[in-house]
């Protein structure tokens, strides 16, 4: 397996379907070399059904319903400890995680070697469109801290 991709979910209902489609489209060149794992916490709108629909026709798309857990670091945790792929990437199913990126990144990724490759709203023809000006000020300092963390490893 080259690639696994873990999407935590809670109440994606309305998205999940639109993501899926969207990276089942975009990774068709890697059909059985890919797998997505979707980490659902009891979501109460339905969004663990909407995947197992799916399921029935995508045999790359797996399921893990956490029942008694709740969280998005938990639920990362849980997705890597079940992700058999080479490399492992975690995307948000709230769409704001452009599906065309994967493919990029993992290019990246293998042409460089790398052990970490983090997508940015900052690169050229990335947005924030719609975000509110706190949003903008709390997700720019969360990037400075991480340069810094990182010492300047960024780029």
């Amino acid at each position: 397996m080259l690639l696994s991709i873990i999407i935590p979910t809670r109440n994606e209902r309305d998205n999940i379907t639109l993501l899926l489609q969207d990276l089942q489209r975009q990774l068709a060149d890697l059909a059985g070399r890919y797998e997505i794992i979707v980490v659902d916490d009891s979501s109460p709108d339905g969004t663990a059904a909407m995947v197992q629909q799916w399921m029935h026709h995508d045999a790359a798309v797996q399921l893990l319903s956490r029942r008694d857990e709740r969280g998005l670091s938990s639920a990362l945790a849980a997705g890597f400890a079940a992700a058999v792929g080479d490399y492992v990437l975690a995307m948000d199913a709230d769409l704001q995680h452009d599906a065309a990126t994967v493919l990029k990144m993992l290019a990246v990724a293998q042409q460089l070697g790398a052990d970490l490759v983090v997508a940015t709203r900052y690169a050229a023809g990335g947005a924030t469109v719609g975000w509110s000006c706190w949003r903008r000020s709390v997700s720019r300092l969360a990037t400075i801290l991480a340069r810094w963390r990182l010492g300047g490893l960024c780029s």
